[in-house]
């Protein structure tokens, strides 16, 4: 049998599936195949209610944390994510997260979030508040990526100066961005940082208290990486504080669980007047990805 998590493919694209999936294995049912996303948590619970006893697994999807270790580590599980480099022409080419992200740097630099709680445009013209001009602020990108180096790009034009923090050696490219050689510095020159890096399982937050505690002035943050790179508590403490001025997000912490504590927490300080901007995970949800995406479920059904 073939499984596809609803709301990636179109009604026509996901019969078009099927039936590539249903000439390719008719003869053959000792393999089950999945086609995800974020939204489906893959453990060994979800795989009980299927028969056959082996699965090819297509997450659509550069993380992974919706995948829990003990599905990795079984043989009979044989997964593919878009990070295998067969999908690299796929990656290049998908813009939506990174444009995504300059919607969040204007929501917070001129206070958009607050302009939408306001109840009506009376009351917006006597509060009004005062946002900045990016042209006027410098910009830090943590993790110098696909996704990083392609928001520097955008920005170069934009803001007044782009820096960028990479473990990674980065010089022997062509970089639009500023190399640093720490994020204390990164923190220390740029007004508007961005956490663009890659997350590692069990590795840590980075933005910790240490990297709270290094802020100087205080700063716009935006995540469009993973929302366990962020310590909560020191950020919650720093927006209260008026150390970070602004946080916008597009993810969050155990986005799988009944309960995402982070999001629901941000979502009651924006009501309660912090500039705060929310979007559920959607970097990469445009009709443009996923014919793409589509592309390259075919290309799985046919290859793997």
């Amino acid at each position: 049998m073939i499984f596809i998590e609803e709301g990636i493919f179109s009604e026509d694209q996901m019969s078009l599936l099927r039936r590539q999936f249903n000439k390719k294995n008719s003869n053959c049912s000792e393999v089950d195949y999945f086609i995800v996303g974020h939204k489906t948590k893959l453990s060994e619970d979800f795989f009980k209610s299927f028969k056959s006893k082996t699965s090819k697994i297509l997450s659509l999807t550069t993380g992974i944390t919706h995948i829990d270790n003990e599905v990795w580590l079984n043989p009979d599980r044989k997964i593919e994510t878009l990070k295998n480099p067969l999908f690299k022409d796929f990656l290049e080419s998908t813009h939506s997260t990174s444009e995504l992200a300059l919607y969040h740097i204007y929501a917070l630099i001129r206070a958009i979030a607050k302009i939408k709680r306001t109840p009506n445009v009376h009351i917006y013209l006597e509060n009004r508040p005062k946002g900045r001009e990016l042209s006027a602020l410098n910009c830090g990108i943590i993790g110098y990526g696909r996704i990083g180096s392609r928001v520097a790009a955008y920005l170069a034009e934009m803001c007044l100066e782009v820096f960028f923090y990479d473990t990674a050696d980065k010089s022997k490219q062509k970089n639009i961005a500023t190399p640093l050689d720490s994020i204390e510095e990164l923190v220390e020159q740029s007004e508007v940082i961005i956490l663009a890096t890659n997350y590692q399982i069990e590795s840590g937050p980075v933005l910790d208290e240490s990297f709270f505690r290094q802020i100087n002035e205080p700063k716009y943050i935006i995540n469009i990486s993973r929302g366990e790179l962020v310590d909560f508590y020191q950020l919650e403490c720093a927006l209260r504080s008026g150390l970070v001025l602004g946080y916008a997000s597009d993810v969050f912490l155990q986005e799988n669980s009944n309960s995402i504590n982070d999001y629901e927490r941000l979502f009651d300080m924006q009501q309660e007047g912090y500039n705060i901007s929310l979007t559920p995970h959607i970097g990469g949800n445009t009709v443009d990805a996923h014919n793409k995406l589509f592309s390259i479920a075919n290309k799985f059904l046919k290859d793997f």
